[in-house]
């Protein structure tokens, strides 16, 4: 929201644009992949479940991945979802032990 924000205050007509489809895609995508996702798999739906179940934000500061000192990067040609659930978690600023 804040980016979109961010690009609505600058004027950015083409990002806000692309802004709003990624949030609504986004918002369509949550509404149908939890519930289903809580019934196929609740121990990883558990994982995530007091995030998920609130509102949250995230202070929206623009950067590029590349520039920021510490930032670990893979290299990977498969997905490694432990990985990428432990990135997710230290965005939304969760710890992750033991794989929760």
């Amino acid at each position: 929201m804040a980016a979109l924000e961010s690009a609505q205050y600058v004027g950015d007509e083409h990002l806000t644009v692309i802004l709003e489809i990624l949030l609504a895609k986004a918002g369509t995508a949550a509404e149908k992949a939890l519930p289903y996702l809580q019934e196929h798999n609740p121990e990883y739906y558990d994982i995530f479940q007091d995030t998920i179940s609130r509102p949250f934000m995230v202070p929206y500061t623009p950067r590029n991945a590349y520039t920021v000192p510490g930032a670990v990067r893979y290299n990977q040609l498969e997905y490694n979802e432990y990985l990428g659930d432990s990135c997710f978690a230290e965005l939304v600023g969760l710890t992750m032990q033991n794989g929760k």
